[in-house]
């Protein structure tokens, strides 16, 4: 079920955790609303680097999230070198923000093939780059007639921390939920 503004789940603790893993479930199975698309952040060279990714998954249970990446991308470098993570949506129609850090990892190869091959035709088409991504191009994009599915990672994000944010119309409350308390979370001052 997903949280409408005035979602009385969104006064509790608990009701705004289950709301939020709602809001995640929609954007993961249904390839729709505002959390399908959130930002990661991770540490780069100069400093932070931010940049909209796709959720493709979010596992409640081991409070963890999957986004797919071209292996050579700076992210996969950043994550390499620094594992640790920021992942944040917004959602303006309950004005709800779910913000993640943690620590991630990156899969290639045999362990992710089977996710390869459920990707449809246009997801593939992303990794058929001939230029690195990032990397100055001559123009036009410009890629080779068949993705390459050597390029294909994932990113899994394991989370510590997850904070949610709600925007209530009489008050806003924020709840903070650790790894390390058993994701029981707390209140915070927003």
């Amino acid at each position: 079920m997903t949280a409408t503004l005035n979602d009385d789940r969104l006064s509790t603790l608990a009701g705004i955790w289950d709301a939020a893993w709602d809001e995640l479930d929609v954007a993961v199975q249904t390839r729709r609303g505002p959390w399908r698309h959130p930002v990661l952040a991770t540490i780069g060279v100069v400093g932070p680097e931010v940049r909209t990714v796709v959720l493709r998954l979010a596992d409640k249970q081991r409070a963890a999230f999957e986004v797919y990446t071209d292996i050579r991308t700076a992210k996969v470098t950043e994550i390499s070198a620094d594992p640790r993570v920021g992942l944040v949506a917004w959602d303006p129609d309950i004005l709800l923000q779910f913000r993640v850090r943690g620590t991630a990892s990156v899969t290639a190869g045999a362990p992710v093939a089977e996710r390869w091959d459920t990707l449809p035709p246009a997801a593939r088409a992303s990794y058929a780059a001939i230029v690195v991504p990032g990397e100055r191009s001559v123009g036009d994009d410009q890629r080779t007639p068949t993705p390459d599915a050597r390029h294909f990672a994932v990113v899994e994000i394991t989370a510590s921390e997850i904070e949610l944010l709600h925007l209530g119309e009489e008050r806003h409350r924020r709840g903070v939920f650790r790894r390390t308390d058993g994701w029981n979370g707390n209140w915070v001052q927003p």
